[in-house]
């Protein structure tokens, strides 16, 4: 079930990505998203995007503070986008 998978992923940065969806717990996004189960949701989320989802909201959240400072910041979001490219391959 790749398609669905990376269909789930999507979806499950999407939430993480969502600063009105801080108050979340991670494991509550995974559940929204489709999965059943908190190991299938990381191994899933880590094989498609290369983190954790706990370190990808931690890196959302990590650019928001210095982008309220005013310094640009290469974040772990951008690790993501290259990994996904290169599965699409």
């Amino acid at each position: 079930y790749p398609l669905l998978g990376r269909y789930r992923v999507d979806h499950a940065m999407k939430m993480l990505n969502d600063r009105a969806n801080d108050h979340l717990k991670v494991e509550y996004i995974g559940l929204k998203s489709g999965f059943n189960s908190r190991p299938t949701f990381y191994s899933t989320f880590t094989q498609y995007t290369g983190l954790p989802p706990a370190v990808y909201r931690q890196g959302i959240i990590d650019q928001a503070v210095t982008a309220e400072k005013g310094h640009p910041q290469t974040t772990p979001q951008c690790k993501v986008k290259q990994s996904i490219k290169n599965q699409d391959k």
